[in-house]
């Protein structure tokens, strides 16, 4: 995976990964995107999402419930929420 890690973690940033992961572009992908029925990301980009998440949002909480989330309608907009949940920041 050749994105970066961001700055800020911000909506924008993870939009531009799933955008470079999914090999999409940004301007394609709005917060209500689902990762999966949405954007069409296949098993080995959502898993690409998901360790970016983990290495570079430090979002653990991922890989706990990996099995149980409905991944097909996980959107963009949730996984901002999900991190702000954990006491960080995104816009």
């Amino acid at each position: 995976m050749n994105t970066s890690s961001p700055t800020l973690y911000t909506r924008d940033a993870l939009i531009a990964a799933v955008a470079e992961i999914g090999d999409l572009a940004p301007t394609d992908i709005s917060g209500e995107s689902r990762l999966v029925e949405d954007l069409g990301l296949d098993s080995i980009a959502l898993a690409e999402v998901v360790a970016y998440l983990i290495v570079d949002w430090e979002m653990e909480s991922v890989a706990a419930d990996l099995e149980e989330r409905d991944w097909a309608s996980v959107t963009i907009d949730a996984i901002c929420r999900e991190y702000r949940s954990r006491g960080r920041t995104s816009r």
